[in-house]
């Protein structure tokens, strides 16, 4: 997984490359008042949003109040009718609402990509129990869409992704200049830490592959990487830079292998010029770390932790007091990485409250959280 804000610049790196954005339209789908209208309309020449609710477009009505070039309209279904084919330069899914199921998740698809341009974006996440992989090769492959992000599943099973529209038929020639193509790794380095090694799990068994002369055709599902021999994920293939030079983010095949190994890139089934070399080590000794720690309103804490070999080891406590109610579940098992849910002590108090994780016999950093009110909306 990319951490958010690198994921962010990877995607506005795309964007910067858009040619003619102050006169395009955008669609933001699913707003609900997101901050990101304001910054597509400040950028974009017209941003049209839609919601599903009526309140949900009220909220974005009061936010765009300040921009005349924001346009919202309200919708039942995500078929986006009322837009015709190829009307926007770039498409943002913001959210899928929590009542849709498969259908309308391939539905709003299929529509973001028919009302996309040739050249343009799309971004948008995907319930991996939507849409799975195959699947979505099928619906790229259908939509003309060439794929350079493809990013998760997240702590909420989400996999985000980032897509530009090509020109009908853009894949035949593809072969043909794969077999004239030649591609220069020029360095190797661990996606978390600068260095040009990696472990064969855990949070540093992930690396940055720096490629020149990839194509700019090259899609995510067409590229291979084989690290040591054994295929690696991709998850990211980064814009070109000055110097034609790409960032391809891949995880390290879980296997037993360590030493100097060959890395391999193949596109469309050609070996893409000499092999890079990357120092392989056994994974460190797990140290569990908090990612992220989360209050909701219903007064349960959501705690993300990275390195957790057996999440039947943590506890915590607030204020001295036991928390209770523990659920957990593995959303990397890779790292491994959990997202633990639990509930305050009884008759905590608001304000700022120290939580403290205990991990077996390990305790981690003191750390502040700001405990709310209860929102009495929600009962």
């Amino acid at each position: 997984m990319l951490q958010t804000n690198a994921r962010q610049r990877m995607i506005d790196q795309y964007l910067q490359q858009l040619n003619g954005m102050s006169e395009a339209r955008a669609l933001h789908v699913s707003c609900g008042g997101d901050p990101r209208t304001g910054q597509l309309a400040g950028t974009m020449g017209e941003i049209h949003c839609v919601d599903f609710t009526p309140e949900d477009a009220a909220i974005t009505n009061r936010a765009a109040e300040s921009h005349t070039n924001v346009f919202t309209y309200v919708a039942r279904r995500p078929d986006l009718q009322q837009f015709a084919n190829g009307s926007f330069l770039l498409v943002e899914v913001a959210a899928i609402p929590w009542h849709a199921d498969r259908e309308w998740t391939a539905e709003c698809f299929r529509a973001a990509a028919r009302v996309l341009m040739p050249g343009g974006l799309l971004q948008m996440s995907l319930p991996t129990t939507h849409i799975n992989e195959s699947e979505l090769v099928d619906l790229t492959r259908r939509f003309q869409l060439q794929t350079l992000i493809a990013d998760g599943p997240d702590a909420s099973g989400q996999t985000t992704g980032l897509w530009r529209r090509c020109n009908m038929g853009w894949r035949e020639e593809l072969p043909t200049l794969a077999g004239i193509t030649g591609v220069t790794v020029k360095k190797i380095t661990n996606a978390e830490r600068m260095m040009p090694v990696a472990s064969t799990r855990g949070v540093f068994a992930s690396v940055n592959i720096w490629a020149e002369g990839l194509p700019a055709e090259a899609d995510l599902f067409d590229l291979e990487v084989r690290i040591g021999g054994s295929r690696a994920k991709i998850v990211s293939l980064g814009a070109p830079d000055s110097k034609d030079i790409r960032q391809i983010l891949v995880l390290v095949p879980d296997f037993e292998l360590t030493g100097l190994l060959p890395v391999d890139i193949f596109w469309m089934e050609e070996r893409m010029g000499k092999p890079g070399v990357l120092r392989v080590i056994p994974p460190p000794p797990l140290v569990p770390q908090l990612v992220s720690v989360t209050m909701q309103a219903s007064g349960t804490v959501v705690v993300l932790i990275n390195e957790l070999q057996d999440p039947e080891d943590f506890s915590a406590t607030i204020d001295g007091r036991p928390a209770w109610g523990y659920e957990n579940r593995c959303v990397d098992g890779q790292i491994p990485r959990y997202e633990i849910r639990f509930q305050l002590p009884d008759a905590v108090e608001f304000g700022d409250r120290e939580l403290v994780v205990r991990i077996g016999r390990r305790h981690l950093p003191p750390m502040s959280i700001a405990v709310a009110v209860p929102d009495l909306a929600l009962g």
